[in-house]
């Protein structure tokens, strides 16, 4: 690297060709702000908008790995709307990986339904990121929204229990905007796909919360039924009278299954191998002499 700065020094006529293997080395030697400093050279000086574009795509990559952040974001951004063709779905999964270390859940979210399909891998994502949106939006007492990111969360079901809590919320979120049969129907849902024998809790908030869907709906031995199943109450006589006249709203808990999911969400992401491609120029007498003193 040393001996390519003094070539540099020496004779600048084939300034490109030296930056292109100066960027290299220094990559190589882990000197990454001298390689960003010789590739704005080279994009400042590209003989070609293909060469312009290469190593414009190099910086941009290496802006993730040095800045992070917002201003990863914003150069990864920069890059796809200059050169929206370029690299583009490596583009695009950078700023979705960045948009979540960035808790830009949402940008995340809307960067993968750009694919035209998506993988495996990228289904169990935008899953994640369903569920954990609709958990902001519940917790925020937003059902309308929640029950849009709990719908999307059932989309891809690759993960079956996140398919069941969804189910589960989206039964609260109905019950929220009185859509009843709605709620009924996720309710069941619910009981009958979930493995409610992990979830005994979660099963009997789901017969409690049919109880009170069927006591608005005056159907007494519903609610008998329901709310029995709910506590493991046999004595069902006079169930409606000891039910209280509101329901305690579902609420998911912050730090439990939703704090699960977004740990999942923040992956230790590596940089995608930076490599340089230049075409070859003949050695001149002076730098031949520098290499060999």
């Amino acid at each position: 690297l040393h001996t390519l700065e003094q070539i540099q020094q020496a004779d600048s006529s084939w300034s490109s060709s030296l930056h292109a293997l100066l960027a290299s080395a220094s990559l190589q030697t882990g000197q990454f702000e001298k390689a960003r400093t010789h590739l704005r050279a080279l994009i400042d000086a590209a003989p070609s908008d293909a060469m312009r574009e290469e190593w414009a795509y190099q910086l941009t990559l290496l802006a993730t790995e040095l800045d992070g952040g917002e201003q990863a974001y914003e150069a990864l951004r920069t890059f796809q709307k200059t050169y929206p063709d370029t690299h583009a779905d490596i583009i695009r999964q950078q700023l979705v990986d960045v948009a979540i270390q960035l808790h830009r859940y949402e940008d995340a979210k809307q960067l993968l339904l750009t694919w035209p399909s998506l993988s495996f891998t990228q289904q169990e994502l935008f899953q994640k990121l369903s569920f954990a949106l609709g958990c902001d939006k519940l917790i925020g007492a937003q059902p309308e929204k929640a029950l849009h990111e709990f719908e999307d969360a059932r989309k891809y079901p690759a993960d079956a229990s996140l398919v069941s809590q969804s189910d589960y919320y989206l039964t609260e979120c109905c019950y929220r905007l009185q859509r009843w049969d709605e709620a009924l129907t996720h309710s069941d849902f619910f009981l009958h796909l979930a493995d409610t024998l992990r979830w005994p809790n979660l099963t009997a908030d789901m017969h409690l919360v049919r109880a009170y869907i069927y006591k608005n709906y005056q159907d007494t031995l519903k609610v008998d039924d329901e709310y029995r199943m709910a506590l493991h109450d046999t004595d069902t006589v006079q169930a409606i009278l000891r039910m209280d006249s509101l329901k305690k709203p579902l609420i998911p808990q912050p730090y439990t299954s939703v704090q699960t999911i977004r740990e999942q969400l923040h992956p230790s992401l590596p940089l995608e191998k930076l490599h340089f491609t230049y075409q070859p120029v003949p050695i001149k007498p002076l730098a031949l002499e520098m290499f060999y003193q």
